[in-house]
């Protein structure tokens, strides 16, 4: 994902230094104590870095979360900012499991949509505490399915996404950093002109329509 951003930047003649850590499963309380991911953030005055937890552990029960994500969201976005104080932390807002998740029910539903509003709600207050932006990946992705059903978003494991889903994420982030219609960006790895279009357009909706 950090290269594809890094592509649609260089469509537009805009330049993204970009660099990562990250490893199966992770979450944040397992970065607040990887080497790796400490001495990137720390190696560079950073704009923005993007966190995102673990797929499922935000939408989990609010008692769990308070305890097990929203405190390390904080240590990370004071770490951020203590290597650079102008670095604003962007929270990647994942999208829901396609057919749900067995173990983030409500009153014994265990839909998409729970999952997926759990997680807009969880990521929205991890932003506003610690005072950064969310990349909305998660509302692009629910536009998409809501007017373009017919439009693979995911993986053959119903979680990660495919290339198009890829795609979505990349042209959000790109509107999210750069202020920029996606519009004018011309690069769409494996799409097919069509589907970048359809993607593009529903970022511009829900994303740049929607920066101020």
């Amino acid at each position: 994902l950090p290269n594809l951003i890094a592509s649609c930047a260089s469509s537009t003649n805009d330049f993204l230094i970009i660099d990562s850590s990250f490893f199966q499963d992770a979450s944040f309380s397992n970065h607040i104590t990887n080497q790796t991911t400490l001495n990137k953030i720390n190696s560079n005055q950073w704009d923005y870095v993007v966190l995102q937890e673990h797929f499922r552990r935000p939408a989990l029960s609010l008692n769990y979360v308070n305890e097990f994500v929203f405190p390390y969201a904080t240590q990370l976005s004071n770490l951020v900012r203590a290597n650079y104080n102008c670095s604003t932390p962007i929270f990647f807002n994942t999208w829901g499991c396609q057919n749900g998740d067995n173990q983030v029910c409500v009153d014994g539903d265990c839909t998409y949509e729970i999952m997926d509003d759990l997680l807009q709600e969880r990521y929205q207050i991890m932003a506003e505490n610690n005072k950064g932006l969310v990349s909305p990946v998660a509302q692009v992705w629910r536009y998409l399915r809501e007017n373009h059903p017919n439009l693979n978003l995911y993986s053959a494991d119903q979680i990660n996404p495919s290339i198009a889903g890829s795609m979505v994420a990349a042209y959000t982030f790109y509107t999210v950093i750069f202020r920029k219609n996606p519009n004018l960006v011309t690069f769409r790895y494996q799409l097919d002109i069509p589907t970048a279009d359809i993607i593009r357009n529903a970022v511009k909706v829900v994303v740049f329509d929607n920066l101020s």
